[in-house]
């Protein structure tokens, strides 16, 4: 009878305890992990809905997503120039230290990393304040002579890449663009 009780009223719960019971030990244990990183920010995860972020420490507004595909930095510069979000125009790929400022280890948002030939499309962890969703690295605007800044928000660095028009082979792999205004606030 508890079986049939189970099977009747705790459908998805006894799925999940039989796939929980099923995964690896080290599996297991990264599933807690991120559980218990992660629900302490569920409530934060509502104003995601939103299409801008307002940072009042920088004054600056921030797209809420990144163009979620891989672009060379023309196309990021492109990408930025000519969007329309929030109803206004403006928008800007950040400098290098712009992104800085977005960074903080003990911030965590979700984004999701997407399916490429060595591994299938995953949630991840990015350390960037503002609850914003990215999908990768993020290009700057900041240009010394042919090279690119990027910033990686999983490992918190930053380095350079060929900007040129013809950019290299690795250019487009993994870099995404998020848009920055100078616009303030409006309520």
């Amino acid at each position: 009878m508890r079986a049939g009780f189970k099977e009747r009223k705790w459908p998805y719960f006894s799925a999940s305890l039989t796939l929980f019971k099923r995964l690896h030990m080290r599996s297991r244990l990264q599933l807690a992990v991120v559980i218990a990183l992660v629900l302490p920010h569920v409530s934060s995860l509502a104003a995601q809905n939103d299409v801008v972020w307002y940072d009042s420490a920088t004054r600056l507004t921030w797209m809420r997503r990144d163009n979620g595909k891989d672009v060379n930095w023309r196309e990021a510069e492109r990408f930025c120039r000519n969007s329309r979000e929030s109803n206004h125009s403006g928008w800007r790929l950040p400098t290098i230290g712009e992104l800085r400022t977005l960074y903080d280890y003990n911030a965590i948002s979700i984004g999701r990393i997407p399916k490429s030939r060595w591994h299938p499309q995953k949630p991840m962890m990015f350390h960037v304040r503002g609850n914003l969703f990215l999908t990768g690295n993020i290009w700057s605007g900041t240009k010394v002579d042919d090279f690119a800044f990027f910033f990686d928000f999983i490992n918190g660095y930053e380095r350079k890449d060929d900007a040129s028009f013809y950019s290299g082979a690795n250019a487009k792999s993994d870099r995404r663009a998020i848009c920055v205004s100078d616009a303030t606030k409006t309520e």
